[in-house]
């Protein structure tokens, strides 16, 4: 590694060591490093950038997170505004809400170190699994967790690096990563998270339909070879299913397949009919409206869905300039990719897996959480500055 490489990359492997800290079950920073962190990392990028942008997106919807705690009555136990800046703090180097030419570099090499990173840890829980070693298992439920602190966090990221070793499979034409590939899928299995598993199959047909545009047979021969494959695969995996299973016998006992969730769905409704506007308030809840809904001491909420949450606490103009944040920007890398652009393949299948895993999580305003980060470093990559890099191949994250 040249000398003018490893400057590049010591920032980003310096940040991923502290983030990371919130994601494995066996390494935790103090919160206050954590998010201490975070802001030396903003001062370090505005010192070494020069023509410094915004992303008016992010920029609006951060006005509309400020109004919405102005125009709430929010309770003290929420702590609304240390939260807001907390939030901000942790966005800020990675969402693009500030860019410049070297601020997207850091955000590239950070996306791409962040893959191998995590496709690393995925093929260590996959290798943990066939060992049986106890620590890969949670101590009091005894659930799979891999190297993650608990398996709602390995289900997604198992996705992710299920799709960056496919990607690089079609890449470089090497069938080791086809085979790395189904390991991570295995774990994604192995998690138990039915949204995951959902996330990971809509993100691999997003993928596909990429690598087959302008040949529909082509992918309805993909897709047909993959399902035939799973039906005949069935009897090998019915031990990596088995809490999936479980999961949902639970579900159906407890009065349906979404039981779980359903409850915390229509608290989240009510909660958007009752103030459509600026919703009840940034990351918090109304406790009056809110019945199926718990807080804890400390003001923590389990919101249920990040969407739906994002539309109860922030109202439907937050929402609508999150849909202009994502799903407008799935749609154009769609449009601009091609079968051989494999970098754009990936961020925005990678993109997808998360928008659909946010319909039954609740972590996108919750800025301590490991899945929140990787959610907003996608969101980061997803925007114009990045995907300009990418497309112009100016930076491979491959």
């Amino acid at each position: 590694m040249s000398k003018n490489c490893f400057r590049q990359n010591l920032l980003p492997l310096t940040t991923l060591i502290v983030i990371f800290s919130s994601g494995l079950f066996f390494y935790s920073l103090p919160q206050i490093l954590y998010y201490g962190y975070s802001a030396i990392l903003i001062a370090i990028l505005l010192i070494s950038s020069r023509k410094i942008q915004f992303n008016n997106t992010i920029l609006f919807i951060l006005l509309i997170c400020i109004l919405s705690i102005i125009f709430n009555y929010i309770p003290s136990e929420f702590s609304v505004w240390q939260r807001f800046c907390i939030f901000v703090t942790m966005i800020t180097p990675i969402s693009s809400l500030i860019y410049s030419p070297q601020i997207t570099l850091f955000r590239c090499i950070l996306f791409k170190l962040f893959l191998q990173l995590i496709g690393f840890i995925i093929i260590l829980s996959f290798i943990g699994y066939i060992s049986q070693l106890n620590i890969f298992y949670h101590a009091k439920t005894h659930t799979f967790r891999g190297l993650m602190i608990y398996c709602m966090v390995l289900g997604p990221y198992a996705g992710i690096a299920t799709l960056y070793f496919i990607t690089k499979a079609l890449q470089s034409n090497r069938r080791v990563f086809y085979f790395l590939a189904v390991g991570a899928c295995l774990i994604c299995l192995l998690s138990g998270s039915r949204g995951a598993l959902v996330a990971l199959i809509g993100s691999s047909i997003y993928l596909i339909a990429i690598l087959c545009k302008k040949n529909s047979k082509r992918f309805y021969k993909i897709i047909l070879g993959l399902t035939i494959i799973v039906v005949l695969s069935s009897p090998f995996l019915e031990p990596y299913i088995k809490n999936i299973e479980q999961k949902q016998l639970n579900n159906i006992e407890a009065g349906g397949t979404f039981a779980s969730r359903s409850d915390l769905f229509i608290d989240r409704i009510n909660e958007f009919v009752n103030a459509p506007i600026l919703g009840s308030g940034f990351a918090s809840v109304n406790q009056s409206i809110a019945i199926h809904t718990s807080v804890s001491t400390d003001g923590k909420v389990e919101p249920g869905s990040s969407w739906l949450f994002i539309l109860s606490s922030l109202g439907v103009f937050a929402f609508i300039a999150f849909i202009k944040l994502i799903i407008i920007q799935i749609y154009k890398i769609f449009k601009l990719s091609t079968p051989t652009s494999h970098n754009l393949m990936l961020i925005g299948s990678c993109m997808v897996l998360f928008t659909i895993h946010m319909l039954i999580e609740g972590y996108i305003l919750s800025a301590g959480s490991f899945l929140f980060w990787g959610g907003w470093l996608t969101i980061g990559m997803v925007q114009k500055d990045a995907i300009n890099i990418i497309k112009n191949g100016q930076y491979s994250i491959l």
